[in-house]
């Protein structure tokens, strides 16, 4: 029990040196190598982060464990979770896919697929650990992970600005965080938000990590 309260105050801790850390990192990697470089390590060292949690608190196992699923998601009594997640797919094919399919460069396809790894590292820590850590408390499984994922998305405007307000931007990500948080609440599993989550991405284009990879193959 003594063991559990540890990890669950960490957990209550982590997202605090995570986004200072992870700022500094994408802000002095920005301003002494350039911004897509700068881009680049700040995500490299986010996605240490994500994964390094799991393996910190659970060892080996932990990064099957939060991935791990008991029952299949396409259940009847599951229509609200996939209908939940089906929009999510379908915002991403309205705002990105459509508008974007036209203007994408080459290089940017080609390293598209890198949203997989971000979609996967940050369920990983901000949907699966927090769901296993605090399975029977919607407020610390679902809405203050969502928090903290949403605060997370101002370290990388320091070196790319969001496009619009950024206030817009972060509650836009804390919303989603929420529709993802509750599907992973209820199913007891990352799993199936980490790949609703990566397949967005690769319907956004992986932008802007696809970008900055681009940019430094081709300049």
């Amino acid at each position: 029990m003594e063991h559990a309260s540890a990890r669950q105050r960490f957990l209550i801790l982590l997202p605090i040196p995570l986004i200072v850390s992870v700022a500094f990192v994408f802000s002095t990697a920005a301003y002494w190598l350039g911004d897509a470089p700068g881009y680049l390590i700040g995500f490299g060292f986010y996605w240490l982060w994500c994964l390094s949690a799991p393996l910190f608190l659970w060892g080996r196992r932990g990064l099957h464990y939060v991935l791990a699923a008991e029952d299949p998601l396409f259940r009847r009594k599951n229509w609200l979770l996939i209908t939940l997640l089906s929009l999510t797919i379908a915002g991403a094919v309205w705002m990105y896919f459509i508008p974007g399919l036209a203007l994408v460069s080459f290089g940017v396809l080609l390293f598209s697929p890198i949203a997989i790894i971000n979609g996967t590292a940050e369920e990983i820590l901000w949907r699966g650990v927090y769901v296993k850590a605090f399975g029977h408390n919607v407020v610390l499984g679902c809405v203050y992970p969502a928090i903290g994922f949403a605060l997370f998305h101002l370290a990388p405007t320091l070196v790319f600005p969001a496009e619009g307000e950024t206030f817009p931007f972060i509650m836009s990500t804390f919303a989603l965080g929420l529709v993802y948080g509750w599907v992973a609440y209820r199913t007891k599993t990352a799993r199936w938000t980490a790949i609703t989550h990566s397949l967005a991405g690769l319907l956004a284009f992986g932008e802007p990590i696809s970008t900055s990879m681009a940019w430094l193959i081709h300049r």
